[in-house]
Parts: C-alpha cells; sequence; structure tokens
C-alpha cells in the first residue's frame, strides 16, 4: 500500500508530468529524424522518406536470401554476362563498371550483396568492387566459404598484426560458430539502432530530474521529523519510496523506449544511411565558401588550386568534404562521375566525347542530371 502511495505521489506531480512530456517529445523528435532525413536513389533521382523506405524495403525483399554456393556461383555468372555486352560497358582509363540499365536493373539494386561476394575472394586489405568478379572463374562453381576461411587465414597469419597463437585460436573457434551459410538481408536498421541508443541519455536523465526529490519533500515541508519518529518511518517507508522510484524509473524508461521505437528506429521502417565513418570528413565549411550555386560547383572545383590531384573517380569522390554531397554522388553511375571527373580535369565536352566514345549530346544530357541532382541536395 505504501509503494503505491509513493508510486502515486511522484506521478501526479506537475513537474513530473512536464519533464517527462518535455523528454518524451524530445526523443520522439530524435529518432524520427531519420525518417525525414532518409533518402535513397534510383534511376530518377532522390527519393526521401517513407518513399525512400518503401523503394528500400522492396529492394532487399528480392535479395533476402540464403548465401549458399549455388546461389553466390549464380550472382557471379549474372554480373559477368551484364560485361559480355559492350553496350552496358564503360570505362575510366582504369577499370570497366555497368552503365545506365544494366547498372541501374542489374547491379543498383544488390551492389552492396555484389561488393561483399568480390570482397571475399580478393586479397587482404584489397579494396574491390562488383566489377572484380569478371575474373573469377565460377564454370565450375565454387566455394564461397572456403575462399572465406583461407582469407581470415591470412589475415591472422599477417605478421604486422602480431597475433599471437592464442589469439589466432581464440579468433578462428569464434568463427567456426558462425552458422552456414550466411542468411542476407535487411540488416542496417540495426545499426541505427545500436548508434541512437545514446540518445536515451536524455529519458535517463528526466527520470532523475524525476526522482532526485522522493526523499527531499519532508524535509522541504517540515514533517521529516514526525515521519521518522514513526513506527515504521525509518523501515517500511524508506523501502516503500525506494521501491517506488525504481518502478517509477522502469516504466518511464520503457515508454521511451517504445516511443523510439515505435515512431523513430524500427526494422520495418527505416534504415539510416552509416556507409561510412563521417569523423573522416572536415567541416562543410570550404565547402559551402566555394559553391555559390549548383550549376558552376564543377568549374569551381576545377580552378581550385589548393585540392590534391584528382586521376581517378575514387579520388574525386575522395575529395568530397562534405557527407551529403558524399551519399548524392556514391548513388552516380561511373560514367556521368567519370564525365564529371573530367570535366574538374579542365577537359572540353568535345574532348570527353571522343575519349569515352559517346556523343556531346550524351556528355550534356548526363552533366544536367547530374546537377538535377545536385540542385535536390542544396533544397
Amino acid at each position: 500500500m505504501l509503494v503505491k502511495y509513493e508510486f502515486l505521489k511522484i506521478l501526479r506531480k506537475k513537474s513530473t508530468l512536464i519533464i517527462m512530456a518535455v523528454s518524451l517529445i524530445l526523443t520522439a523528435f530524435l529518432f524520427g529524424l531519420p525518417i525525414i532525413q532518409f533518402q535513397t536513389y534510383n534511376q530518377e533521382g532522390v527519393m526521401k522518406g517513407f518513399e525512400g523506405i518503401e523503394y528500400q524495403k522492396t529492394q532487399y525483399e528480392d535479395i533476402s536470401v540464403s548465401l549458399t554456393n549455388e546461389y553466390i556461383a549464380g550472382a557471379i555468372r549474372e554480373v559477368q554476362e551484364l560485361f559480355e555486352n559492350s553496350d552496358n560497358v564503360g570505362y575510366d582509363g582504369y577499370e570497366q563498371f555497368l552503365i545506365d540499365d544494366a547498372y541501374w536493373d542489374g547491379i543498383a539494386p544488390r551492389e552492396s550483396l555484389l561488393n561483399l561476394i568480390a570482397k571475399n575472394y580478393s586479397n587482404p586489405n584489397e579494396s574491390v568492387s562488383y566489377n572484380t568478379l569478371v575474373d573469377l572463374d565460377v564454370s565450375n562453381g565454387t566455394d564461397f566459404y572456403q575462399a572465406r576461411q583461407e582469407k581470415i587465414e591470412k589475415l591472422l597469419n599477417d605478421s604486422s598484426r602480431k597475433l599471437t597463437e592464442e589469439q589466432k585460436s581464440y579468433w578462428l573457434d569464434m568463427n567456426s560458430k558462425v552458422e552456414e551459410p550466411f542468411q542476407y538481408g535487411y540488416y542496417k536498421s540495426w545499426e541505427t539502432i545500436i548508434s541512437c541508443f545514446e540518445l536515451l541519455m536524455f529519458s535517463l536523465l528526466a527520470v532523475c530530474i524525476v526522482i532526485a526529490p522522493v526523499f527531499s519533500g519532508e524535509y522541504q515541508a517540515g514533517t521529516d521529523a514526525v515521519i521518522l519518529s514513526a513506527k515504521y518511518g525509518k523501515t517500511k517507508l524508506t523501502t516503500a519510496k525506494s521501491v517506488a522510484s525504481y518502478l517509477f524509473g522502469f516504466a518511464a524508461f520503457t515508454l521511451h523506449i517504445i516511443v523510439a521505437f515505435g515512431l523513430g528506429v524500427n526494422e520495418d521502417d527505416i534504415e539510416k544511411l552509416r556507409v561510412h565513418d563521417w569523423a573522416i570528413f572536415n567541416s562543410d565549411r570550404r565547402y559551402y565558401q566555394r559553391v555559390q550555386e549548383t550549376g558552376t560547383y564543377l568549374d569551381e572545383l576545377a580552378e581550385d588550386t589548393t585540392q590534391p590531384e584528382v586521376k581517378t573517380v575514387e579520388d574525386f569522390l575522395d575529395s568530397i568534404e562534405n557527407q551529403h554531397l558524399y551519399q548524392v554522388l556514391i548513388k552516380v553511375d561511373r560514367l556521368t562521375l567519370q564525365i564529371a571527373l573530367m570535366k574538374v580535369q579542365g577537359y572540353s565536352t568535345r574532348e570527353i566525347a571522343v575519349y569515352l566514345d559517346i556523343t556531346e549530346k550524351a556528355v550534356y544530357r548526363r552533366m544536367d542530371r547530374l546537377k538535377e541532382k545536385l540542385k535536390k541536395f542544396f533544397e
């Protein structure tokens, strides 16, 4: 009875209601931001919010599969067949890549999966993408998990890592516990949940503020001496206050969890893009000082002599210091990026067309599409 009384006393305070209301609104807002800010891309351009989330969910439904050796061999063959048609292939002077419908229909929906497969067959610390699958011989099938095991052993035996035999045994034992075949599917929202969990510190702070004065109320009212002199003043009452505080804290935190994962980040509704650790990016200040309007960005970048020399598409992407702009450009097809890179390098439209074996009209059209995407980025 005392516990119920103390619990209701905490709950009925105006300060409790105000603090909890503010905390819940703040939690809903912070965990809802990923939905508001979410954007993905298709051949038509940027898709934002729930529309983009629904689009990605549809894509992942088609690639939520068991990664058997048969499936992986089939996926590799499909990529190789796309490269066999020269009309599907672009070249940036360093490597080949798929363009237009071949990329958007055959690669884009499962590019992360294909990159994962390609990386499994690469050497340790080597950066590769789906285009390296062309070089794999899968005429007699493939053993994805054997290749993975061999790569793990190479990594563990790398002298630069300086691992002891005990450490190697530990990681090999941990690896042996991973079930095969892998189940691939929609997983990135769990990364978001983990990364956003720290935002619940605000709810913990709110709970602490509410229950902090639980034992001070009687002192403030001047009735502490009377209560302490009562039969259960120093025993049951103290216990009841403690239990009521714990119950309130648990209930309040649970409510925040429901609001956070119900309105914000959850497995069915959202994936927050965390492709890279954005800590490596510098401040956006220099970028925005340089860019006065979207249409002139590439020309101004070409005139910026402070930038390191950019030779490849990868160098061009690495030179982008604004994380949101990077998210836009990373989804652009390689041929358009190659055109943008050559613009930065000072090539004329005619020179670009000749080098890439396309028409000048195609160069203008791709640059116009890129500028439209950049304009949407600035909106």
